[in-house]
């Protein structure tokens, strides 16, 4: 199936891993980062999922045109915000080492990431939660059978406008005496 890289709106980040890649449950790393947006503003990409699903179900007929039954369905790789009812989290994930199935050739990669003028992003500095930037992606439709029929949004790079140095708000220290210590200053690229 032919489906063209899609760029996000501008969101923020939640769990960013584009600096490092997370060696937590894969040995093979994995970069990932959560993207929350409006539901407004993630209606096009919704539809960019819903229509890949699309046609993974035709392909899957096409192949078993005999069968009848209910397709299963694959989790989608978005879901409604928990903390606020009018946004949408998409995931996002590159693997960061592995062989290639058809060439058997070993890769490594990782995200292209850029400045909000399109330049570099310094490769030195920390990515937080609270990041805001767009995302280039592609919707890649597949069939597992313990899964079902999916949609995965593979990871290509990320364009940060605003970028958080630090923990964010959620990992501000605490004075002994129970005040909270003042956030890490943003800086904006």
């Amino acid at each position: 199936m032919s489906t063209k890289p899609r760029i996000t709106p501008v969101g923020e980040f939640l769990y960013p891993h584009l600096i490092g890649a997370d060696h937590k449950y894969k040995p093979e790393g994995e970069y990932h980062v959560k993207l929350i947006l409006s539901k407004a503003d993630g209606r096009e990409d919704i539809e960019a999922i819903k229509e890949v699903i699309k046609v993974q179900i035709a392909e899957h007929h096409k192949k078993k045109p005999n069968n009848t039954s209910a397709i299963k369905r694959a989790p989608l790789p978005y879901k409604d915000d928990e903390n606020d009812k009018d946004k949408v989290v998409f995931s996002f994930k590159m693997k960061a080492s592995g062989t290639n199935s058809k060439t058997k050739v070993a890769f490594k990669q990782q995200p292209q990431l850029s400045n909000a003028d399109a330049s570099a992003f310094d490769m030195s500095k920390k990515i937080y939660g609270g990041t805001k930037g767009r995302i280039k992606y592609y919707p890649y439709g597949y069939y597992v059978d313990a899964q079902g029929v999916g949609c995965s949004l593979r990871l290509m790079g990320a364009q940060i406008t605003d970028l958080v140095e630090g923990g964010g708000p959620m990992f501000n220290p605490i004075n002994l005496d129970g005040s909270v210590l003042p956030a890490p200053e943003k800086a904006v690229y």
